[in-house]
């Protein structure tokens, strides 16, 4: 039931999202909901997310929603971004230095590295154009947070 549910509010949330990059602001409510959703499937059913077909267009959507400026739907897209990146930086450290993200762990971090390392640079240029636009406080706030995980998750890249 609810890989049936997750496969079909990803689904319609992301044909929004297609019609509207060009004015995400006008979708705050849906970035929020949509990114909450994915964040809490993560943590409690890792698989259905990993082993979703909309996993990849989520993490490409990164690269649009990164510059939305409400800070509810912004927390919600920087708290799946780590979500995802966490448990990857985590695979890479010896198994007592893992920390818990709930259902989602290290045993994933090899699972969402294919998929994460498809959008990290372009997710990496796109912070850099945020810093150049001046971001937000809240964004201010945790931009340091997103980057190290992606430091971490990615370490040789």
């Amino acid at each position: 039931v609810l890989k049936s549910l997750f496969h079909q509010l990803s689904t319609a949330a992301l044909q929004c999202f297609d019609g509207a990059r060009d004015r995400l602001e006008t979708i705050t409510e849906l970035v929020e909901d949509f990114y909450l959703m994915i964040e809490r499937y993560l943590r409690h059913v890792p698989m259905i997310v990993i082993d979703a077909p909309t996993l990849l267009p989520t993490l490409q959507l990164w690269l649009d929603v990164i510059f939305v400026q409400q800070k509810e739907a912004l927390g919600a897209v920087i708290a799946f971004i780590l979500a995802v990146f966490e448990p990857i930086g985590d695979a890479n450290k010896p198994a007592r230095m893992h920390r818990w993200h709930g259902g989602c762990n290290a045993q994933h971090g090899p699972l969402l590295r294919p998929h994460a390392l498809q959008v990290a640079p372009g997710l990496v240029i796109a912070i850099f154009k945020l810093i150049a636009q001046v971001p937000t406080r809240y964004m201010q706030e945790n931009m340091h947070d997103v980057l190290e995980a992606i430091r971490a998750a990615f370490p040789q890249e």
